[in-house]
């Protein structure tokens, strides 16, 4: 295997402002920067503008990261791929990385126009979230670059991050190498914590008795919310004295602009049905460093996605030891099976999630088997060592 000094990682989305993906580019650039002192890493990172980045923000001395809007914002449609593309041109000719890894679509569009003029080892992770059905690919353009990058001949590999993400490259013509490597989840950060989880309970103003619902997701179409309203609804016509003893808080807010009509569309449906008291959109803004106050405050997280990646959510409420029902759609479907680690509804059907949730709470005491079994099943899965040691072996294997 080759010999690897440099490392540039690249993500649009990032902490404080980030999905799934850009977690993992942080996990993955804190541990190899953690485990190989002789290792330098570099991340261009996205955020809103440099001002939204935390004034404490002071990673480890062989891990630097650079703050570039315009990788935020090329994700918003708000700026050129040219724009990117001189930044990391810029970056990889100072750098001189022995691998760049990109993790978007457009990241990686950069990428491959930079390697018309520099010389470097490419490895591309495509984040955006597969498909249920393949037909629906037509439906959203960017699947057409998507399939343009996968076929062309400008990257040395690729890794995926779940099963749901090895068939979408391969079905979108991905070239060899190519690699399976699954997340790691920060379980240090997501623990057991009773005292937390009542203080939380406490702040949004549970009574004794009441069940907590968690949705533990940023506010956008495809995170399901409003299959979440109707099914809160179905229990309110169905069960009106079960349904006054439910509190429901949807973790995140709508972190990006192009969610907003969707956020309106959630409070219109409230208003509507009579939900509001029962209902609450967004907590603390959906920080990433509340989550564990909320994972120990909820009796039940519910994860009603159209469509995941994988799921980092469900594996972190299993760490915490809390019961999961989510929708057996394309990614969760790795993570949760049925009565055995968790629960499960038909994915976007709003009867068989109320049938779930009441379910959930007739059967308190198989929920909390339900739980124990999803921590024994993920506990020795998903490590952060274990998954940037993964990336190294690969990106070494690339370099002659």
């Amino acid at each position: 295997m080759g010999n690897i000094k440099r490392i540039l990682l690249v993500n649009g989305e990032f902490p404080p402002i980030s999905g799934g993906g850009g977690i993992y580019t942080s996990n993955l650039a804190q541990s190899l920067a953690k485990q190989n002192s002789d290792l330098q890493v570099l991340v261009l990172a996205g955020t809103r503008d440099v001002f939204t980045v935390p004034t404490g923000e002071k990673p480890l001395s062989n891990l630097k990261i650079i703050r570039v809007p315009e990788l935020y914002l090329i994700d918003q449609g708000t700026t050129h791929i040219w724009q990117v593309s001189k930044v990391l041109s810029d970056t990889i000719a100072t750098f001189n990385p022995d691998i760049v890894h990109t993790h978007h679509t457009y990241e990686s569009l950069a990428a491959f126009l930079c390697k018309q003029i520099l010389n470097f080892k490419l490895v591309i992770t495509i984040q955006k979230s597969p498909v249920r059905h393949f037909h629906e690919w037509k439906e959203d353009p960017q699947w057409s670059l998507i399939c343009f990058l996968y076929e062309q001949e400008r990257y040395d590999g690729v890794i995926v991050n779940s099963q749901a993400y090895m068939r979408t490259a391969k079905f979108f013509g991905a070239k060899e190498p190519i690699k399976l490597i699954y997340y790691g989840i920060d379980k240090k950060r997501f623990f057991i914590d009773k005292k937390l989880g009542q203080k939380v309970r406490g702040e949004l103003g549970l009574k004794d008795g009441q069940f907590l619902l968690v949705v533990p997701s940023r506010i956008d179409e495809r995170k399901g919310i409003d299959i979440l309203i109707d099914a809160m609804s179905l229990v309110k016509q169905s069960q009106l004295k079960t349904y006054k003893k439910i509190k429901a808080v949807v973790a995140g807010a709508n972190i990006y602009s192009k969610c907003s009509d969707y956020k309106k569309l959630l409070i219109r449906e409230l208003e509507i049905s009579g939900n509001q008291e029962n209902i609450k959109l967004g907590y603390k803004n959906g920080a990433y460093d509340s989550m564990n106050g909320l994972y120990n405050a909820a009796d039940l997280l519910v994860i009603p996605s159209l469509r995941e990646g994988l799921g980092f959510a469900a594996i972190e409420g299993m760490n915490v030891q809390k019961p999961i029902l989510a929708s057996n759609t394309v990614g969760l479907d790795e993570i949760i099976t049925d009565k055995e680690n968790g629960l499960t509804f038909e994915t976007g059907k709003a009867e068989d999630l109320t049938k779930k949730i009441l379910w959930a709470i007739q059967h308190k005491n198989e929920l909390k088997e339900l739980a124990k079994k999803g921590y024994e099943w993920q506990k020795d899965k998903f490590l952060i060592p274990e998954m940037a040691k993964e990336h190294l072996d690969f990106y070494k294997s690339l370099v002659e």
